[in-house]
């Protein structure tokens, strides 16, 4: 009832809906999720043709350009938006000022941060009726974020009309409409049977959308690095990615580092790699431990000179000379970079052949990349036989060493009932893991780190 509710409003009131796009930057080391073009078990075909039937749909409509009013209203916004968004001496009270200034010009976005702080009441007096005012304005313009935020209200009976159906028509509407987390909220209900009949098909579908948008901003070689959202675990399972460090520790290593330590010079640049942030400093310590013989340190040179960043150029020539040069010393991470190298074509002439040799060594020693990249060439059939049994086999030991990328191949297979028997159950619990670690999982666990500490306003926002 909800869907048909949906397609007819669509129909009589398009108003009510916006447009969204999206791309990807292709790099060295790529996005490996499988896709085969001369298949005719091609998984992603169904999707494309929705996409296209979706695009002709949307060619019609006519762009409206910005009044003077509505430029200033976003000028007004983006300042607003800088002074919370910044590192330090965050400035919440005139952002919120000129949040409102922004919204009395019509501007949704700042209306959506009124309405979310008025939810909450941070920075602003609690208001439900307030945050409503503002969310309900913002669906005449067919925000997905609105929705969801009016679904929120609803569900949690936060205002006096509220009602779970009128949640769930919300809810769906952002969902439809491409809202990440509302799409992962209504997948669960369906996969939970929560207010809502179960549908294990109608779950698998919004929960493979946001995995494959998780997936799409994954490199085969960051995959492992990304979190899942599962606050109980880290109590009792701690993670490098949750680990607070300690400054003082850092100095320390520091301190061995100057004086010629190469295990500590790997380890600062490891931390700094992690840190995405600070490459440049990634950079001078792996250096520092390569030039002392570290295998690890070397291959890490490989990865910051094959992968695009704002601080380092890439240089697939210089980025294979690393990769060599741990390959050499047996380092399976070097084994993997060279099979990349060779995979792609990157600073040498593409060869599968040797692509998956160098992946096979690097796979045979538990490096998660090898056995990602060892599971796509046999899907595809590139470099060896097509074998989807190995396919899987490979999919799921990269899954085991915890690469997302690893869960959503094997999402895809069992959703189409590629090489193994299709089952609706496990490609919804595949795609579900795969969606719990989108971007949304860090600010979480920052959240939730803060929780810990007693910094509680800290935390909601």
């Amino acid at each position: 009832m909800i869907q048909q509710l949906y397609q007819t409003l669509k129909k009589t009131q398009p108003q009510l809906f916006s447009k969204s796009s999206s791309g990807t930057d292709k790099t060295f080391l790529d996005t490996q999720s499988i896709v085969d073009s001369n298949s005719n078990e091609n998984i992603e075909q169904t999707e494309n043709e929705q996409e296209q039937e979706v695009e002709e749909e949307e060619q019609v409509e006519e762009i409206i350009p910005l009044t003077p009013e509505m430029e200033q209203a976003n000028t007004i916004y983006n300042q607003a938006m800088k002074l919370i968004n910044g590192t330090n001496n965050r400035q919440y009270d005139t952002a919120y000022k000129l949040f409102k200034q922004a919204a009395d010009l019509g501007h949704i976005g700042a209306k959506e941060e009124l309405a979310f702080a008025h939810m909450i009441g941070l920075h602003l007096p609690m208001n439900f009726n307030q945050a409503k005012k503002y969310y309900e304005e913002g669906v005449q313009t067919g925000s997905a974020q609105s929705h969801f935020g009016l679904y929120f209200l609803n569900s949690a009976g936060l205002i006096p009309d509220a009602s779970i159906p009128k949640a769930l028509v919300h809810l769906t509407f952002a969902a439809i409409d491409g809202y990440y987390p509302a799409q992962m909220a209504l997948g669960y209900r369906y996969w939970r049977t929560i207010s809502i009949a179960h549908s294990c098909e109608s779950a698998l579908m919004f929960y493979k959308q946001v995995a494959t948008h998780v997936s799409s901003k994954i490199t085969s070689t960051s995959g492992q690095l990304i979190q899942r959202i599962r606050l109980h675990d880290e109590e009792e399972h701690p993670t490098q990615n949750n680990i607070m460090i300690d400054e003082d520790l850092v100095q320390y290593y520091q301190l061995l580092a100057d004086r010629g330590d190469a295990q500590a010079q790997y380890g600062l640049g490891q931390l700094y790699y992690l840190r995405d942030t600070a490459f440049d400093k990634a950079l001078y310590y792996f250096r520092l431990a390569a030039d002392n013989g570290n295998s690890n340190a070397m291959a890490y040179l490989g990865k910051l000179y094959s992968e695009k960043n704002d601080y380092i150029k890439q240089n697939n020539l210089t980025a294979l000379q690393f990769f060599q040069r741990s390959a050499e010393k047996g380092n399976p991470m070097g084994q993997a970079g060279i099979g990349s190298a060779f995979y792609h074509g990157a600073g040498i002439e593409q060869n599968y052949e040797k692509a998956f040799k160098y992946f096979q060594l690097s796979a045979d020693q538990g490096y998660v990349e090898g056995q990602l990249m060892l599971g796509i060439m046999y899907y595809n059939g590139e470099g060896v036989k097509r074998d989807y049994k190995m396919a899987v086999k490979w999919f799921q030991a990269a899954s085991q060493s915890g690469h997302a990328l690893g869960y959503f191949n094997l999402g895809q297979m069992h959703a189409t009932g590629t090489g193994v028997l299709r089952s609706c159950t496990t490609a919804t619990e595949l795609f579900k893991n795969v969606a719990e670690r989108g971007k949304w999982s860090s600010m979480f666990i920052e959240a939730y780190n803060l929780y810990r500490q007693g910094h509680i306003e800290q935390a909601f926002m």
